[in-house]
């Protein structure tokens, strides 16, 4: 798998949007588009990337749309999403998608638009694998699918993640601490990724084994992982 998600056609995410939710109950017309609230992570996240591209490019009216996308924290989007509060989620997993599913709320993963991609840096010499990290400070986001999938592939690696001290932070502040080398490494994602190595370009990156251990695990490369769900009610 490459460094970068494979982002899905910007028309082709607008068409699909207009499809997914033209049966949603919540809309309403204004100046002739269909409006839609949809809930997405704040930035950076790849959640938070393609709305604006949407809006510039004006893909929603071009669609029929009016889409409003309303960012959140990561808790804070599963609480109002999973609740009904927003019928459409832009920043949906497999995972939360499941999870939701399992307790009981009726809710469906219309379409992907990234494959799984995640990291973790550090500018300590004493960390050069993560199996360094055990009995030091890791700073992530414990809330997203895609901290959750570290952990995976951390233990496929002989990890103890329980050793690991988690330095729990929202993903907007995950640059910060990699900028500012406040903890001993930082799991992180893109587009923040990309931010992050543009100010600090000597920064390391850890081997995950990402694509090898996946293709022992399930025999693929693709990971679907983060794209738009819905309410199926």
């Amino acid at each position: 798998m490459t460094k970068f998600s494979r982002f899905t056609r910007q028309h082709r995410l607008a068409a699909a949007l207009a499809v997914a939710i033209a049966a949603v109950p919540n809309v309403a017309p204004a100046q002739g588009l269909e409006k839609i609230n949809i809930v997405v992570f704040s930035p950076p996240s790849l959640g938070a990337f393609m709305p604006p591209v949407i809006k510039a490019q004006k893909l929603d009216a071009a669609n029929g749309l009016d889409i409003v996308f309303h960012e959140r924290t990561p808790d804070a989007y599963t609480a109002q999403f999973n609740s009904g509060e927003f019928k459409i989620g832009g920043s949906a997993s497999l995972l939360t998608i499941g999870l939701a599913d399992s307790r009981g709320v009726k809710v469906k993963y219309l379409f992907n638009l990234f494959d799984f991609w995640g990291a973790v840096v550090t500018s300590r010499p004493e960390v050069q694998t993560l199996k360094d990290i055990e009995g030091k400070q890791l700073a992530g986001a414990r809330a997203t699918t895609n901290y959750v999938m570290f952990e995976f592939f951390a233990k496929k690696l002989g990890v103890e993640v329980a050793k690991i001290q988690v330095v729990n932070t929202a993903p907007p502040g995950l640059v910060s601490y990699a900028l500012a080398n406040r903890a001993d490494a930082v799991q992180i994602w893109e587009p923040a990724y990309t931010l992050l190595m543009s100010k600090k370009p000597d920064i390391r990156t850890l081997d995950i084994e990402i694509e090898k251990t996946w293709k022992g695990f399930a025999g693929g490369s693709r990971i679907p992982y983060l794209g738009v769900g819905g309410h199926a009610e």
